[in-house]
């Protein structure tokens, strides 16, 4: 699972996409639309804590992938809040 980047005239758009091996070659397909801010879909109650958007974890549900926690804070890791990140790096 990865974001894709995709240059627009005005900016950029970002994309959640996995790639699979599927009949000899590699396929990709998109997940789910992020926009041009994808740090939106991160959320911060308080604290050192913070949770993705039920909007992408249904996405992922109706579409039937698999995925972990993990999986999804390795796709964002550039749009998690910096001092969250030094605070996670530790475990």
């Amino acid at each position: 699972m990865y974001l894709r980047r995709v240059r627009q005239r005005d900016g950029y758009r970002y994309l959640l996409r996995d790639s699979h091996w599927e009949n000899g070659s590699w396929k990709c397909r998109n997940l789910f639309d992020l926009g041009e801010s994808p740090e939106g879909f991160i959320h911060y109650p308080g604290g050192n804590v913070f949770y993705f958007s039920s909007e992408i974890e249904d996405a992922l549900f109706y579409q039937g992938v698999k995925y972990s926690e993990e999986d999804l804070e390795d796709a964002f890791l550039p749009f998690i809040k910096p001092h969250i990140l030094r605070v996670i790096g530790g475990f």
